[in-house]
């Protein structure tokens, strides 16, 4: 089916686009000012840490009312459903060719590469090893023996109630030859449960600049940031003899069994769907939880009514000049809906 030459227009005017970046983002030889990224502004780092305090059970509030109120369940699951309706069987590259020498890629086949001052390279199709070794988890990707879809269709479920959804890539690490480069290997895929996860911001609202670790001996190494006079980091160094290596900045804090883990930006994908920040969501259901707490009341009333009888299903009752009559009565009542629940109590009282 051919494309609509002004999308391949458009594509072409957004390559250029990067293309004048990338020369403007070239070092000029001469050393620039440089400012250190804002971090979360104050009032906004007040409030998450005091949110942090609370969260987990505020999280766990959320999902509670999530599953037991059915007219919020029926639309979640709806929503899941719609979105996993047609499964993910049918798998679509991500580029036709793509040029190795500049890491171009092209959604359509070319003759060669395009860009301008591209040092050269072949031009190749994606791999399909790629593919097959993604099958592997299409079946069973963590020790629970999930499939692939199951664990996502849960994130669905944590974006649609808690407006954050956590997936962990749990990786092994290893050199590709010694004091060489550092590679990685994915060996689980599964969900972290939102309430559960926090970001590991420094006390400016920087993320990545708080806690720092070692790629190769996490469990070991695991350091607070030091900074200079100017409040610029300073490199920090593995301490196991013989490793040395620079230490990698911490995203995200997974409390488990009591134990904070302290996990890589890389081995988290974090998404927001409603009301998406640079850390977490605000849920949808904070919008009508109103509604939702009264459909909550009107259920349990109706619950207590029909199933523990903590009331009568009628009552008559005139004025009186004798309460201790009507005591009487009263206990009279009592005793006859116990044995019968739909017995309706009448009472009479004194014309006077």
């Amino acid at each position: 089916m051919p494309r609509d030459e002004n999308l391949i227009r458009k594509e072409q005017q957004l390559d250029s686009t990067i293309g004048i970046f990338e020369q403007l983002s070239k070092a000029s030889g001469k050393q620039s000012f440089y400012r250190r990224p804002f971090g979360i502004d104050k009032v906004v780092h007040e409030w998450i840490r005091a949110y942090i305090g609370h969260r987990p059970s505020f999280i766990q509030a959320l999902f509670t009312l999530s599953f037991s109120v059915a007219e919020l369940r029926v639309a979640i699951i709806n929503v899941r459903n719609e979105v996993f309706r047609r499964g993910f069987n049918t798998w679509i590259p991500k580029f036709v060719v793509k040029c190795k020498g500049c890491g171009k890629e092209y959604k359509e086949r070319v003759d060669k590469c395009e860009i301008k001052d591209c040092p050269g390279g072949n031009l190749v199709e994606p791999d399909s090893k790629q593919y097959e070794e993604f099958e592997k988890f299409r079946d069973d990707c963590n020790i629970f023996d999930q499939s692939l879809e199951e664990v996502l269709r849960m994130l669905e479920d944590d974006a649609n109630i808690a407006d954050d959804a956590f997936l962990y890539l749990n990786k092994k690490y290893f050199e590709k030859s010694p004091g060489g480069d550092v590679l990685s290997k994915v060996t689980e895929i599964t969900r972290l449960h939102p309430a559960l996860v926090e970001f590991d911001i420094s006390p400016e609202g920087l993320p990545k600049d708080k806690h720092f670790t070692c790629l190769l001996h996490r469990d070991e190494v695991l350091k607070e940031a030091t900074k200079d006079f100017e409040g610029n980091r300073e490199k920090m160094y593995c301490s196991i003899k013989g490793c040395e290596r620079e230490l990698v900045p911490i995203m995200y804090t997974y409390s488990y069994m009591g134990k904070p883990y302290y996990l890589l930006d890389e081995e988290i994908i974090h998404w927001s769907k409603f009301q998406p920040s640079a850390t977490y969501g605000w849920s949808a259901i904070l919008s009508i939880i109103e509604k939702v707490l009264t459909l909550a009341g009107m259920d349990k009333t109706l619950y207590r009514y029909f199933f523990e009888r903590k009331m009568p299903a009628a009552l008559i009752v005139t004025a009186t000049d004798d309460p201790e009559g009507l005591r009487r009565a009263r206990e009279g009542i009592m005793a006859k809906m116990l044995a019968d629940p739909d017995y309706i109590p009448w009472v009479a009282s004194s014309a006077k």
